[in-house]
């Protein structure tokens, strides 16, 4: 938190303020909509928890599905070259983004 601007009685932040003498707090808070809340949840599940299999397996399917694709072209196709351009082209920027 960062304090904006305080004097004798009231120190004012970025997200509210603080009374000194009375000890009243006023701020705002900012919650995502339940489902999404839901969702963040089980994006974010730690190794102790059964989800964590559930997202694992999940994954693990999801990049099946997409490799997989590539293989309704030939080989020898122009569709084909491009398609692996672009998922190599997606596995680069997935790891600089990790990476930063």
């Amino acid at each position: 938190m960062r304090v904006i601007t305080e004097n004798n009685d009231v120190i004012v932040f970025e997200e509210g303020s603080y009374d000194k003498h009375s000890g009243l707090v006023n701020y705002k808070t900012t919650e995502y909509p339940e489902i999404i809340c839901k969702l963040n949840s089980l994006h974010a599940s730690s190794t102790d928890s059964p989800k964590h299999w559930l997202n694992i397996s999940y994954g693990v399917l999801l990049g099946f599905l997409a490799l997989s694709s590539l293989w309704m072209y030939k080989p020898s196709t122009r569709m084909f070259r491009r398609g692996i351009v672009l998922s190599v082209a997606g596995l680069v920027l997935t790891a600089i983004i990790v990476v930063l």
